[in-house]
């Protein structure tokens, strides 16, 4: 199993996934970014429910990261947690 190398908050740095809810274009921006020691990236995103805006949102980063990786050598995963109150 691979550990982080490097972490990175995203309340700074940009970096935003738009997405189609309810008809609209809206955008979230992942809680975290991590480098892993394996060379692999992650996009962390931490949410307290699963609701269905949420799903659409981990729908979206999920097709991100697979267009990512579809696209050249930059091995991407995504890890997001929800948890029901």
């Amino acid at each position: 199993m691979s550990s982080a190398a490097a972490t990175a908050g995203n309340d700074h740095l940009g970096f935003e996934i738009f997405y189609l809810y309810k008809g609209a274009v809206r955008r979230f921006l992942p809680d975290f970014l991590i480098h892993l020691t394996n060379g692999r990236r992650l996009v962390l995103e931490v949410k307290g429910e699963d609701s269905d805006r949420n799903r659409t949102k981990r729908r979206f980063l999920a097709e991100w990261v697979r267009g990512v990786n579809a696209d050249g050598p930059w091995p991407m995963g995504v890890g997001c947690t929800a948890r029901s109150r």
